[in-house]
């Protein structure tokens, strides 16, 4: 009987440990799908700024064309 209830507390103890090594996974799964997901967005914004700067550059590179062109039609003589 007590060889049984050693047992019993044997796969009681078991199951526990399993219990609490797979809450522990789920925690540390929680915590690294927030870490990717902070830097997703965090690589979201930078794209963004990116994509905002090299329209603006290339607003700036269309209108330093259109100017130079104006510039030199205004230089050629007459």
């Amino acid at each position: 009987m007590a060889v049984m209830e050693r047992y019993i507390d044997d796969e009681q103890d078991t199951i526990s440990n399993r219990n609490l090594k797979i809450s522990v996974n789920i925690s540390i799964c929680d915590t690294l799908s927030q870490v990717l997901f902070s830097m997703a967005q965090m690589w979201k914004k930078i794209m963004m700024f990116l994509k905002v700067q090299a329209l603006l550059s290339n607003w700036l590179l269309f209108l330093s064309g259109l100017y130079t062109t104006i510039g030199a039609q205004a230089m050629r003589p007459s």
